[in-house]
């Protein structure tokens, strides 16, 4: 392949979620003879969001400071360290990741409003909105998410649909988490997002006492089980409680035993 096919294959890799594989090509391509300092940075960029991806967050730290080290006029100052923020919400460090976002967009508003940072400013902005539901700032986040909405590319809209979801539930606003659940299921996408929204759908209909739906969400999720991040106890221990209160006891029994296999 050429460099140029090798750059369009490891970024639809990159695209994808296939970040083992694009990391082989982004590699290959910084690791090329007499590049120039740009193309090596966005290489080595694109390496550390692979690293960060698989876990590997002291080489994606290393990668970052490889960067600042050749980045003599600072060039990408901006994408590293919205780079570091990335780690530290992949690590979930959500408070000392949200107080380094806030930080950055206030001294760097200006660049951040230019259409040359836009993506930049996009991606904080969701970073930051989804970091402030998991430090249980559901009002701040729900805020930003809904700002966000309107002008979300098309990926996004799943997540921020689940977020929004989560801080509804959290403020007691339950139907109006279902209807940003129902939202996702809606896509009949196969994917993380579309699973545990049906966990959560599960759940939020268990609470109101409507089983039948609880029943059916949480049987909808365990169909997308190798999809999760959670434990599958979670929804083999939720089914087993709505089978019982439905008093379909052989059925809540097996389910029950499914969830002690999965070792809750």
């Amino acid at each position: 392949m050429t460099n140029e096919q090798i750059i369009d294959e490891a970024m639809r890799l990159t695209t994808e979620g296939d970040y083992a594989n694009a990391l082989q090509l982004w590699e290959t391509l910084s690791g090329m003879a007499f590049l120039d300092v740009e193309s090596k940075c966005l290489y080595l960029l694109n390496e550390r969001r692979c690293r960060t991806a698989l876990g590997q967050h002291e080489i994606a730290q290393q990668l970052l400071d490889r960067v600042e080290k050749i980045d003599i006029s600072g060039r990408f100052r901006l994408e590293v360290e919205h780079a570091r923020i990335d780690e530290l919400y992949n690590q979930h460090k959500f408070v000392e990741a949200n107080q380094r976002s806030e930080q950055f967009a206030r001294e760097n508003s200006i660049k951040l409003a230019s259409p040359e940072f836009a993506i930049i400013a996009y991606e904080l902005k969701l970073g930051l909105a989804s970091g402030l539901i998991h430090a249980n700032e559901f009002d701040a986040g729900l805020k930003l998410l809904t700002e966000l909405l309107p002008v979300a590319a098309n990926e996004d809209k799943e997540r921020i649909h689940y977020y929004r979801g989560l801080a509804y539930r959290h403020l007691k606003r339950e139907d109006a988490a279902i209807d940003e659940f129902k939202e996702i299921v809606a896509s009949a996408d196969r994917d993380l997002w579309v699973a545990t929204a049906h966990y959560q759908l599960g759940l939020i209909y268990e609470s109101k006492g409507i089983l039948a739906w609880a029943k059916h969400y949480l049987q909808s999720a365990e169909l997308l089980k190798d999809l999760i991040t959670f434990p599958v106890s979670y929804i083999y221990s939720a089914l087993s409680n709505v089978c019982f209160k439905l008093h379909e006891i052989e059925e809540g029994r097996r389910y029950r035993k499914l969830a002690e296999s999965e070792g809750i």
